[in-house]
């Protein structure tokens, strides 16, 4: 799936958003994720993307700036979104093959790539 990422560096504003933000190096600045703009002060943007400044604090907890441990952590939750939708497809489609195709075309769809 999105495995072949593991051995990438950091790209475009991931030097940014993760290597230049000094927020994401404080498990306690997480709360004020939710009430600041994703940039944190390095941009204005008014982009509201707590979840994901969450996401890369929590990563750097325990992977502090090695870029293979916030590419693994995005396949892993790419992957928990596809079987989520599976699943949810199941409750609707109890059908197998339907729900199967759905989480199949969630998580292999081009369009959960970014640039």
């Amino acid at each position: 799936m999105y495995a072949n990422t593991l051995p990438n560096g950091f790209a475009s504003d991931d030097r940014w958003i993760i290597v230049g933000n000094t927020a994401i190096q404080d498990l306690r600045n997480i709360p004020r994720f939710f009430t600041e703009d994703y940039w944190h002060g390095l941009s204005q943007s008014n982009l509201y993307r707590p979840v994901s400044i969450a996401s890369f604090a929590l990563t750097y907890a325990v992977g502090r700036l090695h870029p293979a441990a916030y590419h693994g952590t995005n396949a892993l939750l790419h992957a928990l979104c596809s079987v989520l939708v599976l699943l949810i497809a199941r409750r609707l489609r109890p059908t197998g093959a339907a729900a199967a195709a759905a989480g199949v075309v969630f998580a292999l769809h081009p369009v959960h790539t970014e640039a």
